[in-house]
């Protein structure tokens, strides 16, 4: 099966990146695209990966501070066109805008902060004047274009670690997670997998709108 790996950026040394690891290990011949790639700053597991970094990467400055490619990383992964059968999105903000010929597989590590909270991702200070502003110029168009490039997957899985965040995507309209590739339930099991751990209102949502059951791991 031809697999394609696709990342938000691999600047840094987190659970994410980890996640995108043990994806490499299952699927070591598979490209990884990504928006930014900075070895020195990364696992260095990354360097023996074929990483195929998108056009932003050649400024050095976006590198050494992702922050600061906000504006251009919604156009730079929507213009990507990935041709292999199953691709799949390691995201918490935008590979998951890319456009493929196959099929699409969203691990969603938790919704973008910037857009559902940016008042706890900023935080407070002077200099966060510009990005605040830059968040209320762009925020509106920016969830809308997170909402439609989350309906294009086949198979959108969400971890809900976070759950307050998750509902607060929810109020902004954006698509709840489904079961992971692969895994198949009985109606009877999957009611009862996909219950526990939600309160009432969380089950209520779900049994009135099949499009976000939501599946706590």
């Amino acid at each position: 099966m031809d697999v394609a790996l696709v990342h938000d950026y691999l600047t840094q040394r987190g659970g994410a990146e980890r996640v995108v690891l043990a994806m490499i290990s299952a699927f070591p011949t598979a490209p990884v695209y990504t928006s930014l790639y900075e070895p020195k700053t990364t696992y260095p597991g990354f360097r023996k990966a074929n990483v195929r970094p998108l056009r932003i990467n050649r400024i050095g400055l976006l590198r050494r501070n992702h922050r600061l490619a906000f504006p251009l990383l919604a156009p730079a992964f929507s213009s990507l066109l990935i041709d292999a059968e199953v691709v799949v999105c390691s995201t918490s903000g935008w590979a998951h805008g890319v456009h493929t010929n196959g099929r699409t597989v969203v691990y969603c590590h938790a919704p973008a902060r910037w857009l559902y909270q940016p008042e706890r991702y900023l935080g407070n200070g002077d200099g966060r004047l510009l990005p605040r502003a830059a968040l209320a110029t762009l925020g509106p168009s920016l969830r809308s274009w997170d909402r439609r490039a989350a309906r294009r997957a086949d198979r959108p899985h969400q971890r809900l670690r976070r759950q307050p965040l998750a509902r607060r995507r929810d109020r902004h309209g954006g698509r709840g997670s489904r079961t992971p590739a692969g895994r198949t339930r009985s109606p009877e099991s999957r009611h009862g997998a996909e219950g526990a751990g939600l309160s009432g209102e969380e089950r209520r949502r779900r049994d009135s709108n099949p499009r976000e059951r939501l599946v706590p791991l």
